[in-house]
């Protein structure tokens, strides 16, 4: 797995046989869209499937918050502080919420 920042050259995806990449904190495209996350993910796979092998890339984004690397979206607190809701309603509406967002893309 490696953080889409470390990628510098998108034919680096080929030349080095990447499986799996990641946007963490940060690393969103350079038209932070929806469209543009869709571009960005769009050239990654393309590189990819250009390779010897031809498989495509595993694409993952960090949302243990929500999706903070797109703008507008809602960010969460830290899993202790829902925690110390004691709230079970709240705590699933926040985990279903975070997967369906990161679902649409």
């Amino acid at each position: 797995l490696v953080e889409k920042n470390s990628v510098h050259d998108v034919n680096d995806i080929a030349s080095y046989g990447l499986g799996a990449m990641l946007s963490g904190m940060g690393a969103k495209p350079a038209v932070n869209t929806p469209n543009g996350w869709l571009d960005m993910v769009r050239t990654f796979q393309r590189a990819a499937q250009s390779s010897r092998l031809g498989i495509p890339l595993l694409y993952g984004a960090d949302a243990i918050h929500g999706h903070s690397n797109v703008f507008g979206a809602t960010i969460f607190p830290h899993m202790i502080g829902l925690g110390a809701t004691r709230d079970a309603d709240l705590q699933g509406l926040v985990a279903c919420h975070t997967k369906l967002v990161g679902n649409r893309a």
